[in-house]
């Protein structure tokens, strides 16, 4: 992942990529590289390890690459919509006019690091709101999936697949909208097998104790 990232960052200008809010996607594929590590290190030598150990990682990276990830997909729908209104402007109403020209803060960056700054803090109150305490008090292999649920990777992919409908088919030339939905998918099968191996975990079968750490690097590398 780091390589590819590496030349994704360098390529940034190429007309496949610059289109995707490159600078957004190289920060979700670095979020993304140092939750798949962290997950590693934790399942390999987390056994004593407390359940706060998986809060970074699990609950912290998690939903903030989840809200940059989605800031980038916004910004592309906001960014296509913007480029057809000026295209074909008889093509829409003025109301649909108005909120082009709120969406198109979208595109600033200082709105853009102000939205994950505050929905992160959000989310993170929330996560943290909802656990129950005596998660806190488990060791590592007992809370992992517990604390990023197959649940949220669902409603994560709900989001990405409503999302790209939005992105307009006609300054679409890259197939970005096939990407989102593949990518929709993939995190879907992730949220299916990680509420199988929760589910299996519960009844106590060691193969799911050993497969559960695995699950978050599997969503991190199919962001």
């Amino acid at each position: 992942m780091p390589v590819a990232l590496a030349f994704y960052v360098k390529h940034r200008n190429h007309p496949s990529i610059k289109y995707r809010q490159p600078i957004l996607m190289a920060v979700v594929g670095l979020l993304c590289t140092i939750q798949c590590w962290g997950m590693a290190c934790i399942g390999l030598f987390g056994r004593p390890w407390s359940c706060v150990a998986a809060v970074v990682p699990s609950l912290v990276l998690f939903r903030v690459t989840g809200l940059v990830y989605f800031l980038a997909q916004g910004s592309v729908v906001a960014m296509f919509s913007i480029t057809e209104l000026l295209a074909l402007p008889q093509h829409r109403s003025p109301t649909a006019l108005k909120r082009m020209q709120a969406y198109r803060w979208l595109l600033f960056r200082p709105v853009q690091a102000g939205f994950v700054m505050v929905g992160g803090i959000l989310a993170l109150g929330v996560g943290i709101g909802i656990l129950p305490s005596t998660l806190w008090h488990a060791t590592f292999g007992d809370c992992a999936l517990y604390i990023s649920t197959a649940a949220e990777i669902a409603a994560m992919s709900a989001v990405s697949l409503y999302l790209s409908r939005h992105i307009s088919m006609v300054v679409d030339n890259f197939g970005l909208r096939q990407t989102y939905e593949r990518a929709a998918l993939a995190m879907f099968v992730v949220a299916v097998v990680g509420a199988a191996t929760m589910a299996s975990a519960a009844m106590g079968t060691k193969t799911a104790e050993v497969f559960r750490t695995a699950i978050h690097a599997i969503a991190a590398h199919v962001v």
